[in-house]
């Protein structure tokens, strides 16, 4: 460790405390301190984010208005690769033929803010889309912040207006209820109804948090909708990788629209596909922390560990997937029940059975927040286990 010391000098006029001038002959005194500046070795530099990954995070995808993101996936796959979207908007990439068949999806929506209505003076109201907030803190997440209002002219952005923390002071009203999505005016810089509209902006247009990626540290990311999306491109990169490889048996793979209406995403998908087993990713099961306080439960799945796996029932496919990661070196951790029954995807669809159905995931701090943290390594390591699935069916 390098110490470096410095010498700073403090000049300090001393004068007699009569009210008269000072002396010619006042003392000046020198006071020379010595301290250490500055030290240990620098942190290792964070590790370059895959750019598929980047961008993902950066697309707007409020639930039915996801065409940036499936933009986004499409981007990443080979050209040569047969790309389907269904009605609901769920992206589908089929590989190999027979069975069994396997179901691999990942969420690609998330939950945000349609315009419901521009008012004279040239701001725009919200309403939300997808689930009822759990929390009065996903409301009060948006005030005076940024938000990206998706035109037809292309992502415009916006500032949700707030109290000025000086005025509201001053009034002395320290009652007013804590905001609400009715509290919300989106200013565009527009002065009238009509200005707006000749800036694009339309009943309906899509309405996210401002899309900006934290790096943090070496390997963290944040970014509203990370763990999700973290998955779906853990999903996009295997398959980039495996799309010239001829599996053994059929795997279909799902990037699922409007999960945040009702799961309408993965019901399409198992109505028209009756898969043999499937494999279930996101951060629903995730850990879910609004504090950074330390708690058992997050104790026990920390990030930059592994890829969270978890069953509902006793499953010799997750055994033996468990197994055959370890042999890898694919770092897996066992999700416990308590986060793994917050899945978006319990009790919904129809999914295979008796251990049959296996979920993945990438840990994730604060979800539901505008900085969900991820960390690339767990990215990574879905990406391989992914992988190794798709080399030879688990059985």
């Amino acid at each position: 460790m390098l110490i470096v010391q410095a010498s700073i000098s403090i000049h300090l006029l001393f004068f007699p405390f009569s009210s008269g001038a000072p002396a010619p002959d006042s003392v000046c005194t020198v006071l020379t301190f010595m301290r250490p500046l500055c030290t240990s070795a620098p942190a290792s530099p964070p590790t370059p984010a895959p750019k598929s990954l980047v961008r993902l995070l950066s697309a707007q995808g409020v639930s039915g208005y996801e065409d940036d993101v499936r933009r986004a996936i499409c981007e990443s796959l080979p050209p040569s690769l047969a790309v389907e979207e269904d009605s609901v908007g769920n992206v589908i990439v089929r590989l190999g033929k027979g069975s069994p068949r396997v179901l691999v999806a990942a969420p690609m929506d998330e939950p945000g803010f349609v315009v419901s209505g521009i008012t004279a003076d040239g701001f725009l109201r919200l309403n939300r889309v997808g689930r009822t907030v759990e929390t009065p803190l996903a409301d009060q997440f948006v005030e005076g912040q940024r938000v990206t209002i998706g035109t037809q002219r292309g992502p415009r952005v916006g500032v949700v207006a707030c109290w000025s923390t000086h005025l509201h002071r001053d009034t002395g009203d320290d009652k007013r209820a804590p905001f609400s999505l009715d509290d919300a005016y989106v200013d565009v810089g527009a002065r009238t109804f009509g200005e707006a509209e000749d800036y694009g902006f339309r009943l309906l247009d899509p309405v996210t948090r401002a899309k900006q990626v934290v790096s943090l540290g070496t390997n963290g990311l944040a970014a509203p909708a990370a763990g999700d999306r973290a998955c779906a491109a853990a999903m996009a990169e295997a398959i980039r990788r495996v799309a010239e490889s001829r599996p053994p048996n059929e795997i279909v793979f799902a990037f699922l629209a409007q999960e945040q209406l009702g799961r309408k995403g993965i019901d399409a998908i198992t109505t028209r596909f009756h898969a043999d087993r499937a494999y279930l990713l996101g951060c629903g099961f995730g850990v879910h922390r609004t504090s950074a306080r330390t708690t058992e439960e997050t104790d026990s799945i920390p990030l930059g560990v592994g890829v969270l796996a978890h069953a509902a029932k006793s499953s010799s496919t997750l055994t033996s997937m468990l197994k055959r990661a370890k042999a890898r070196g694919i770092p897996v951790q066992d999700a416990p029940k308590e986060v793994a029954a917050t899945s978006s995807y319990t009790g919904g669809p129809t999914l295979p059975d008796d251990g049959r159905t296996i979920f993945l995931g990438v840990p994730c701090r604060y979800g539901g927040t505008p900085v969900e943290c991820v960390d690339t390594r767990d990215v990574e390591a879905l990406e391989r286990l992914l992988v190794l699935l798709f080399e030879e069916e688990v059985v």
